[in-house]
């Protein structure tokens, strides 16, 4: 094709017509019975349109790239589109079509590591046997410090049977009284840093926790605030322990944990009076307690800490009890 005959970039690149439902969204939303409000969505990859003249629109597509075969790209055309096919070219009901894809092996692995994250977000979460009666009911504050873990605390500490509330470190109003139970949760920055307005507020509300004698239980910065505040000394570590399980000794006990963090506490010369520190060989505090709190390194609700519900349980039972 010489250079004048060739389409214009407009030509080539613009579309003309509508793709119809193609890498779209449907949503549904209204009103219950009982007045309460659902919602639901679904992309509209896979999905047929089926005009009132019964002719049904099935859009599917593969990617070109240089190596591309011609008839591997139509048949994963084809598999993409399969289930719709089959829906509406037979009555009989529809195989497996993708079991012909399936890698043993591939399947093998992920079960295996299955096996070492929580049950508790792994699985079905109607399992009453997680609730412990001196909990239900019982109330607790979560100091939020800006991160998004606090929401799985707050799940999985509400499937336990207390009732939580939330409040922003941020918060001029918040009040520590009035409840069984205050959370200081996870979150980003140095502790060590009393410049920053944040590690300040922090550090003024767990003094304020530790002198009421409240029950307390903290995670991650949470953790760090608290062992600074007994007098430990909180240093960073290279490289930080993002995404990192690591098996610890918790209390006598051998447990597959999720760590997050770039700070860690040290093991004092002399443990403050009355608390007693889990640590690993090196010297890393990975957990804290005492009759009035209870303090986790690691995150006690994520899905690398394998035990993560009946740890966060047994915490919570020790100090309410």
């Amino acid at each position: 094709m010489s250079q004048r005959s060739m389409p214009s970039f407009r030509e080539v690149r613009a579309e003309t017509e509508s793709r119809r439902y193609y890498s779209s969204a449907l949503l549904i939303t209204g009103f219950e019975d009982d007045g309460e409000e659902f919602l639901d969505s679904a992309i509209t990859i896979r999905t047929m349109e089926v005009t009132p003249g019964g002719h049904a629109v099935i859009r599917t597509g593969s990617s070109i790239v240089r190596d591309s075969v011609p008839d591997r790209e139509c048949l994963e055309v084809r598999a993409k589109a399969e289930g719709l096919l089959t829906a509406i070219t037979t009555v009989r009901p529809p195989g497996r079509f993708l079991d012909r894809f399936v890698d043993p092996s591939v399947t093998e692995l992920l079960h295996r590591r299955n096996e070492h994250l929580s049950g508790f977000w792994t699985g079905r979460q109607h399992d009453d046997r997680a609730v412990a009666p001196q909990l239900v009911g019982r109330t607790v504050l979560i100091i939020d410090n800006e991160d998004q873990f606090t929401e799985m605390l707050r799940h999985t500490i509400e499937h336990l049977g207390l009732k939580v509330t939330m409040s922003g470190y941020r918060d001029p109003g918040i009040c520590l009284d009035g409840h069984d139970l205050v959370l200081l949760g996870p979150g980003p920055g140095d502790p060590n840093d009393l410049s920053s307005p944040k590690m300040a507020r922090l550090h003024e509300l767990t003094r304020a926790l530790l002198d009421s004698g409240t029950p307390l239980l903290a995670v991650c910065l949470g953790h760090q605030i608290l062992s600074r505040c007994l007098g430990l000394t909180v240093a960073a570590v290279d490289p930080p322990r993002q995404g990192v399980q690591e098996t610890v000794d918790l209390f006598g006990r051998r447990e597959a944990v999720g760590f997050y963090n770039t700070f860690f506490a040290g093991v004092p010369d002399t443990p403050p009076p009355g608390v007693e520190i889990a640590a690993e060989p090196d010297g890393r505090v990975v957990a804290l307690r005492s009759a009035r709190f209870c303090s986790f390194q690691f995150h006690v609700e994520s899905v690398l800490t394998a035990n993560s519900v009946a740890i966060l349980r047994e915490a919570l039972v020790g100090l309410l009890r």
